[in-house]
């Protein structure tokens, strides 16, 4: 049985489509078999499954690393925390910091943020976001980032429920004390209305996190002015 083992973990890396798995069974074939004197099967087959255990578990904390390097959004992190790590939020985290919102969200109570990217920053006006990060300016900055977090965890899910279920858009009350308005384009796209009338497409949902839930939005939503 043993004798096959390589040939059968060649078999699975021609196959195998998925990376991690991959990368254990060239641990695997690495082993030589034939060397493990055991008096009995059953002692060299508890080898195995104990090589093989170690072998994935291995492989799959180097994966674990390698997915928190590139910022993958965690559950058990908070919406600071994973704000801090998404490459596509780097300017959105910025902001907070300079907002003073960082307890906000970091806060354990449960909130849901439309959190806009890098991209969506990119197109407002030439030299809006160097303007608000101005001391004179980091009010109205506050009052912009609030503008994008609600209290309470309100999923993909549970959006849809409140849309079929009550008066369309749906009305949300921001942290920042003012409204911002959730529609939908079909049976399950969302978008989100401003104070302005601008939309933004939800084009990530239910990022959830230790403290509530991050949907990314491709438009920075502006409140009344």
């Amino acid at each position: 049985m043993f004798e096959n083992a390589k040939t059968t973990i060649r078999i699975f890396e021609l196959f195998g489509e998925v990376s991690v798995m991959t990368g254990l069974f060239r641990q695997l074939k690495a082993l030589d078999f034939k060397a493990l004197d055991f008096p009995s099967f059953s002692f060299r087959f508890m080898a195995f499954l104990v090589l093989f255990t170690f072998s994935a578990m291995t492989t799959y904390a180097g994966m674990s690393t390698e997915i928190a390097n590139e910022g993958v959004m965690r559950p058990t992190q908070t919406i600071a925390e994973n704000t801090r790590t998404s490459k596509d939020h780097s300017t959105l985290m910025m902001a907070m910091k300079a907002a003073g919102l960082l307890p906000t969200f970091k806060s354990p109570a449960p909130l849901t943020l439309f959190a806009p990217t890098n991209a969506a920053f990119d197109k407002l006006p030439y030299g809006t976001i160097s303007a608000l990060l101005k001391n004179k300016n980091l009010g109205t900055l506050k009052q912009l980032i609030s503008y994008h977090a609600v209290a309470g965890e309100f999923d993909h899910a549970s959006l849809l429920k409140q849309l079929r279920s009550g008066i369309k858009p749906l009305a949300l009350k921001t942290i920042a004390g003012t409204t911002l308005w959730v529609t939908a384009d079909g049976d399950q796209s969302l978008f989100l209305k401003d104070a302005q009338g601008n939309l933004a497409r939800i084009a990530s949902y239910d990022l959830y996190q230790s403290n509530g839930v991050i949907h990314v939005v491709d438009t920075v939503m502006m409140p009344n002015s």
